[in-house]
């Protein structure tokens, strides 16, 4: 039974990975800030339900057994919460991943997945390739170059595998952090109201379904499982497309009869995904418009007992 680390496993994929890995037979260690956060988490066969703080000592104390993998999802990720908390997000996504990589080697981890981010690029002119120089200037993108940097030396050093996840956004049922863009619309389209728009309206966002990001951390944990190699990979979807014509396609779906013709603006990512497909035998696998009524279905349907607060405060 391979063992696997999850830290953030109360988050938004670490809940979903959990839920996962529990189903395909795993034994997970779920790492998570609060208890409270994953209380039917810790009901699943096979999960370890952990409560610590990534920035604090005594990890290794408090995991307290071996395990084969570790996927480091923890970290600050909100762009905005991180410009406001610079010095909080620095520990954090920096010093929390430090934290995390000694933790692997002193517990006998064969391989880490790093989730990064694709905003580590900055502002894309050309196609971005994994290769392509790293001109991020948020704290958030910053924060992030200098924890990958953190992986790989650290892993090359200690003979470690690691897989380092340039993510995309991740959208779909459960995401609890309702001021993200498919959650919000989603939600001021069930209330009757207008959803908030808040960059340009050319803005062009890469979307990919949570199913294909769980699948990704999937054929990662196979592939160390055969090679001990240090890999960085784009994992993103294959097309851009509007925010607003996004936010339009959703008011379509709901049935709002004042909605625009979605005018989508589809074009080819910016960023490629080409490295992982060849790697990993992975592909984004959900479309746009099936994705999105899957997601569209869980809020209505969970609507009154977890998306009653203000969205747009």
């Amino acid at each position: 039974m391979k063992k696997i680390l999850i830290t953030g496993a109360d988050g938004f994929i670490g809940k979903a990975l959990c839920e996962k890995f529990s189903e395909e037979g795993f034994y997970v260690i779920a790492l998570v800030l609060n208890k409270n956060n994953v209380a039917h988490t810790g009901k699943m066969p096979g999960i370890k339900i952990i409560e610590a703080d990534i920035t604090k000592k005594g990890l290794v104390e408090k995991i307290a057994e071996d395990f084969d993998f570790c996927i480091h999802l923890a970290g600050i990720s909100d762009v905005n919460i991180a410009e406001e908390n610079p010095l909080l997000t620095r520990k954090v996504n920096v010093l929390g991943t430090k934290n995390i990589l000694q933790a692997c080697a002193k517990l006998k981890c064969k391989g880490i997945i790093f989730a990064s981010t694709n905003k580590v690029y900055g502002k894309i002119k050309k196609t971005a390739h994994e290769k392509s120089m790293l001109n991020g200037k948020t704290i958030y993108a910053k924060t992030k170059i200098r924890a990958e940097k953190e992986v790989r030396d650290f892993c090359k050093k200690n003979g470690l595998s690691a897989i380092i996840a340039r993510q995309t956004n991740i959208y779909g049922r459960a995401d609890l952090n309702i001021k993200r863009l498919i959650p919000a619309t989603i939600l001021s389209a069930i209330r009757n109201e207008q959803p908030k728009i808040t960059s340009s309206p050319l803005s062009e966002i890469n979307l990919l379904y949570v199913d294909d990001i769980l699948d990704f951390y999937s054929k990662s944990i196979k592939y160390m499982e055969k090679h001990s190699r240090i890999e960085t990979l784009n994992v993103t979807s294959d097309n851009n497309y509007l925010v607003t014509g996004i936010i339009q396609l959703i008011m379509q779906m709901i049935g709002k009869c004042n909605a625009e013709k979605a005018s989508m603006g589809k074009k080819i990512a910016s960023i490629s995904n080409k490295k992982a497909k060849k790697l990993l035998k992975w592909r984004p696998k959900t479309s746009l418009k099936k994705g999105l009524k899957k997601t569209i279905a869980w809020y209505k349907a969970n609507y009154k007992d977890v998306c009653t607060k203000p969205i747009n405060n």
